[in-house]
This record gives C-alpha cells, sequence and structure tokens, in this order.
C-alpha cells in the first residue's frame, strides 16, 4: 500500500513531439477500425518507451535516485530507435495490451541496465523484469479480433531519459516528469 511519502514512479525515454504527433496519425486508421469499448488508448502525449518500472518508491530517495542513475548512465552514447511492428501483449491469443516493437543498438540494452544499477545502488527494490523494449498504444478491455496492420517506420534520436511520477485516474494515467538526465 502506498504511503503519503511514496509514489509511483518509472524511468523512460519519452518520445519527442514530433514522434507523438507522426505516431498518431500512423495509427488513426488503426483507431477507426476498433470499437472504442474494446481498447483504452494511451493519449498521445503519453507514449514513451519504460526503461525501468520501479514501483511506490519513497519521495526521500528521489535525489539520491537520480544521482545513481545520471552515474550510471554517464558515457553511454546517444543513438537513435525505430519504433517497427505492432505487437499484442502478452501473446496475440489472449492480448491485453496493443504495443509498437522498438529496434534499437545495444546501447539500448546498455541503458537500461545502467538505469536498474543505479535503481539497486539507491536500495531500491524495483521490479526486475526482463527488457522488452516497446510503446504501449493501448490496453484491450475484452478480447477483441485485432485487424493485420502495418504501420510505417518511425526513427527517433534518444538524448535524454526521464523520471516519471505516474498517477492513475478513470481516464488513464498521468505523467508528471520528477527528472531528465542526458545521454551523451
Amino acid at each position: 500500500m502506498a504511503s503519503a511519502n511514496s509514489i509511483r514512479a518509472f524511468f523512460t525515454i519519452p518520445l519527442a513531439p514530433k514522434t507523438q504527433i507522426a505516431l498518431e496519425s500512423r495509427i488513426e486508421t488503426i483507431k477507426k477500425t476498433i470499437s472504442p469499448e474494446a481498447i483504452r488508448w494511451t493519449l498521445q502525449e503519453n507514449y514513451h518507451l519504460t526503461l525501468h518500472f520501479l514501483g511506490q518508491i519513497d519521495v526521500t530517495c528521489i535525489n539520491d535516485l537520480v544521482n545513481n542513475v545520471a552515474n550510471s548512465i554517464a558515457g553511454i552514447p546517444s543513438f537513435e530507435l525505430s519504433l517497427t511492428t505492432l505487437h499484442l501483449f502478452p501473446s496475440s491469443k489472449s492480448p491485453k495490451v496493443l504495443a509498437l516493437n522498438v529496434e534499437a543498438p545495444q546501447a539500448l540494452n546498455d541503458l537500461a541496465q545502467a538505469v536498474r544499477q543505479g535503481a539497486d545502488e539507491t536500495g531500491l527494490k524495483s521490479q526486475h523484469r526482463t527488457f522488452r523494449p516497446h510503446v504501449t498504444l493501448g490496453r484491450l478491455r475484452h478480447g477483441i479480433e485485432f485487424p493485420d496492420c502495418r504501420i510505417p517506420r518511425l526513427n527517433q534520436a534518444v538524448e535524454y531519459i526521464a523520471l516519471l511520477k505516474s498517477d492513475t485516474n478513470p481516464n488513464g494515467a498521468v505523467y508528471t516528469t520528477l527528472a531528465t538526465l542526458p545521454i551523451t
């Protein structure tokens, strides 16, 4: 249970506004083919790639967390990632999430590992999940037949990461940026 001094947080690569707009225009056709009751779409401004989910953390550790992660990611060069194919999680037989796969050089995996290391050094008992780079487009409310769709590849430079606070409400998540850290 969350205390008054805790927040739900995660590290992410936010999608640039121009990438968000391009992605939204590319999936507009898909949105027209799926009933609004079948999926809760991610808001355009919330498109991101999660590097490491922290869960509930105490707000008093945020400064140490940011400093430790900044030290851990030092020396990882900026790179480009590509948003590629649509994917259903956890499987196409029982989908719960519609996502867009991400292709990137080894630097993306190195970055995710460095963020996890910085969180560990802060003493956080964060969730150690297998890193599967993707951008969540929507959460499926119940089983649907998903149309066979393709969207053109989108590329984006990765020049910084962000620590986000996540607040949930009936309309979806509201994210607040707590810190940004440059990738050099």
